[in-house]
């Protein structure tokens, strides 16, 4: 990437991770993924709100405050929110993905799915530490951003100096340690 890496979500999981409610993300990767499969790129990273593939029957009830009454056409897109990749690691266990149930606002039907995908079975994992930008700044969404991909390269943002930390120092500590990985 040439530009600035940004992680494509579901824009109510976006919204959420950027107002405390969910630090991970788990990813089995997109059609238009390189090899067709999902890496961990970046260290840090836009994240960039999409409709695209978004379902409201598919995440659990406390994700409904996130979803907006109705869909936007795509033609500008609001960066409020970056992330930092604190722990990255691919879950070979359905066991393990489902001690993580009260992380992430997805209902189990849907990572369910996306684990059993494909010719391996089990998704990545991101812990994430979410930052709110003190101005969020509209784009443009350009076609480049289209496609069932994770990342896209952004053309021109702000620094990542300009935010802050979602939650607290003690609170993101906290979290870390109830985040166990015995994959």
């Amino acid at each position: 990437m040439s530009g600035f890496p940004a992680f494509k979500e579901w824009k109510a999981i976006v919204e959420a991770m950027g107002q405390g409610a969910q630090s991970i993300i788990l990813r089995k990767g997109g059609i238009s993924e390189e090899g067709g499969v999902f890496q961990a790129k970046y260290p840090r990273f836009w994240l960039l709100p999409t409709e695209f593939h978004q379902q409201l029957e598919r995440s659990k009830p406390e994700a409904k405050r996130y979803f907006e009454s109705t869909p936007s056409l795509i033609q500008q897109v609001e960066l409020k929110y970056w992330a930092e990749s604190i722990q990255v690691a691919y879950l070979e266990s359905w066991e393990t993905v489902h001690q993580l149930d009260s992380f992430h606002l997805l209902k189990e039907e849907i990572l369910r799915e996306r684990f059993d995908y494909g010719e391996s079975r089990g998704l990545h994992l991101l812990v994430v530490r979410v930052y709110r930008l003190n101005q969020p700044i509209g784009i443009p969404w350009l076609s480049s951003y289209d496609g069932c991909k994770s990342w896209v390269d952004l053309e021109s943002v702000p620094d990542f100096d300009n935010s802050t930390a979602v939650i607290s120092d003690i609170a993101f500590d906290h979290l870390k340690m109830r985040i166990k990985i015995t994959d």
